[in-house]
């Protein structure tokens, strides 16, 4: 996983809370693990995961495109935006 949060971080004045070592094993967990997973992570204080998504993974549709290649996904639903 590329780590560049203390660049979009800033740049978006948000605060990294949290950092997952294994993004991509995580998003390959049945369903209910990753919903527990992000339960776990919405305790924390984090509002959303941002993820660096290498070429060809396909991401479900909870997942916002942002630039430079990066996808966030809400933890509590909705818009990454709003």
């Amino acid at each position: 996983m590329d780590i560049n949060h203390e660049f979009w971080a800033r740049l978006a004045r948000v605060h990294v809370v949290s950092h997952v070592p294994n993004a991509d094993a995580c998003l390959r967990l049945p369903a209910t693990q990753q919903a527990a997973l992000r339960a776990v992570l919405a305790t924390t204080g984090a509002q959303a995961l941002v993820y660096k998504r290498p070429p060809g993974t396909a991401l479900g549709p909870e997942w916002q495109a942002l630039d430079f290649g990066d996808y966030a996904s809400r933890l509590s639903g909705g818009s990454v935006e709003g």
